[in-house]
Formats: structure tokens, sequence, C-alpha cells
């Protein structure tokens, strides 16, 4: 049996610790991407995207407030213009619970239905 290296435990942190700044980083693009995008189908500007990705890095569970809320705001929004969509701020809070991704995921997804709805020709904005 062969017995465990330094240069080996190294390895394997330095791999856990890369992984990890991976993940941070592109989380922190996605929710500065999505914060922006939230922000342009709202018409308003709530939320510093910089300030939201910055957040979500330095407090643990603030990824879970951030999908709750964003999905609130596009629910508001979509609630007068697509009545049969369903509510997406539950699951959003669910989803960033579990995997944040997945939650950017869903919003994206209504970002883009939205954008769609807002296009379409023949329908008042």
């Amino acid at each position: 049996m062969k017995s465990v290296q330094w240069m080996d435990v190294l390895q394997i942190l330095a791999t856990i610790v890369g992984l990890g700044l991976a993940y941070m980083i592109a989380l922190g693009c996605f929710v500065r991407d999505a914060t922006q995008r939230v922000n342009d189908c709202c018409g308003e500007e709530t939320y510093r995207p910089a300030m939201q990705m910055l957040l979500c890095l330095a407090a643990p569970f603030y990824i879970v407030y951030w999908a709750w809320r964003q999905a609130d705001r596009l629910d508001a929004l979509t609630r007068a213009r697509a009545p049969q969509l369903s509510d997406l701020a539950v699951p959003c809070l669910l989803l960033a619970a579990v995997c944040p991704y997945l939650a950017i995921i869903a919003l994206e997804n209504r970002m883009n239905t939205w954008e769609k709805l807002r296009l379409s020709p023949g329908k008042p904005s």
C-alpha cells in the first residue's frame, strides 16, 4: 500500500482551491450580468450590479435573498402582461439554496420570455 505523499495532498488542495475560485468568479459574473438584465427589463436601476456581485461573494447566503428578490421583481413585471406565467420567486429561492446557477438560469429564462413578449407584434407594451 502506497503512503500518502505531501506533494499529493498539496496538489489536491491546490485543485480544490482553484476550482473554488473558478466557481466564485463565474458565480460573480453571472450575478452581475443577471442583475443588469433585470434592471434593464424592469426599467429601473434599483440594484447596482457590482455591489450585488460582491455581496453574493462575501455573504454566504445572500445569493438566496438576491435570487428571490430578482425573481420577485420579474414576477411583478410579468403579472400584468402574461398572467399565464407562474410566479418564479419561490422556485428561485429554493433553487438558490441548492444550486445558485439553476436559479440564475431560471431568471435568464424568464427575462428571455419577457423580451419575447415585449417585442411581439400586435400587443401593447
